[in-house]
């Protein structure tokens, strides 16, 4: 049988459709083209709340549009589950800041909250949409509403979706102690800052400075590595001091504790008197993708055990001092403690482990006190 042509017999001839159906169909697609670029564009910058064009294209978050969508998926299908879910069961949802970038942006000046000691029963508020948010993972907090709050303090606090903290101060044994409580949703969102973005910067800058350049929640003061040759410096998973020439026949790497934190957020500890070659330890931060470590000391908790020490180069450990130090409760579940600043309010690092210890913390660690100890809450130390 002969093939006919689409356009031979038995096919009705068609009309030819008129120029203003033409300028419709057009149109049409323009305002379809139109509705997908806003539509990714409201996809990329409502993965979380914080993304602004500008940190967008200073962060190189553009080069990984593909796993931006694709976490924007997942969390619309958390969004879903987390509906049929009690608060005890709710998933968290994906965050994760990309490595060697920014922090999304500055934090939402609406998520801050002061309170009076008084009203710390509103706390209670602030907890349940934190379960909601499935961020507190089943955790318990340190902080109790019903607890003895110091009655002249403010309670300050923040929460997203991505991150709760909580500042309040009690007396403990008589002695003036400030808290801050962190949980947050991922271990990239626990980040160090060093003067001038490089380990050999002569830069200096208060704890108020370095907080609001990293945008960050909350601040704390750590060490103060440029100040001595002391000690192991660990900074974006690479090691940078470890016991510098000509000390390193008397191997003052190895006299401070250290505490490496990793990409997941928990923390470890490198021992004073453990003997090791920089090779080695390099090749132990690369298989235990640590990101950072503090070096100052002694080790306060290790393994839920309070630590004793009778002596240590650094801190005035047998001394009342004020001391300030970090320790980790839970997964991605943080405590940072500071106690008193002068006379019968300070404490000795083995009191201090104490109290840490009784707080819940597991793994603890003293940080630089005196006068460098401080904590930044939006903006201003607290």
């Amino acid at each position: 049988m002969k093939k006919t042509s689409d356009n031979s017999i038995g096919k009705k001839k068609r009309k030819k459709a008129s120029p203003a159906l033409h300028i419709l169909s057009g149109l049409g697609g323009l305002v379809f083209f139109a509705a997908t670029l806003i539509l990714c564009y409201w996809m990329v910058f409502n993965i979380h709340p914080a993304y602004t064009p500008e940190v967008y294209e200073k962060s190189g978050l553009r080069a990984d549009l593909s796993g931006q969508l694709d976490t924007y998926s997942t969390n619309n299908k958390i969004n879903i589950v987390n509906q049929y879910l009690s608060e005890d069961n709710v998933i968290r949802k994906v965050y994760k800041i990309p490595e060697g970038t920014l922090v999304p942006a500055k934090p939402n000046p609406d998520c801050y909250g002061v309170l009076a000691s008084s009203d710390a029963y509103m706390m209670q508020d602030v907890i349940d949409q934190a379960k909601k948010y499935g961020l507190l993972e089943g955790q318990d907090l340190v902080f109790d509403p019903n607890m003895d709050i110091y009655p002249r303090c403010k309670i300050k606090y923040y929460l997203d979706e991505t991150i709760l903290v909580i500042c309040w101060k009690e007396l403990i044994d008589n002695k003036l102690i400030s808290l801050v409580e962190v949980k947050v949703s991922d271990g990239s969102q626990f980040r160090r800052k060093i003067a001038g973005d490089s380990y050999s910067s002569s830069m200096q800058y208060y704890c108020t400075e370095l907080t609001n350049q990293s945008n960050a929640v909350v601040g704390l003061n750590s060490d103060f590595y440029a100040f001595r040759n002391l000690g192991i410096t660990c900074f974006d998973g690479t090691i940078y001091r470890f016991g510098e020439s000509p000390y390193d026949k008397y191997q003052l790497y190895n006299c401070l504790d250290t505490l490496w934190i990793d990409k997941n957020g928990d923390f470890s500890f490198f021992e004073r008197g453990t003997t090791t070659t920089k090779e080695e330890l390099q090749q132990y931060v690369t298989d235990n993708d640590i990101k950072f470590c503090v070096s100052f000391g002694p080790i306060l908790v290790k393994d839920g055990v309070a630590q004793t020490t009778s002596s240590y180069p650094i801190g005035q450990t047998n001394e009342t001092y004020s001391r300030a130090g970090i320790g980790q409760i839970d997964a991605r579940h943080y405590l940072y403690m500071m106690v008193g600043n002068e006379g019968p309010q300070t404490c000795t690092t083995n009191e201090f482990a104490v109290f840490m210890q009784e707080k819940g913390v597991i793994q603890g660690y003293n940080m630089d006190g005196g006068q460098t100890g401080e904590i930044v809450m939006n903006g201003e130390p607290y």
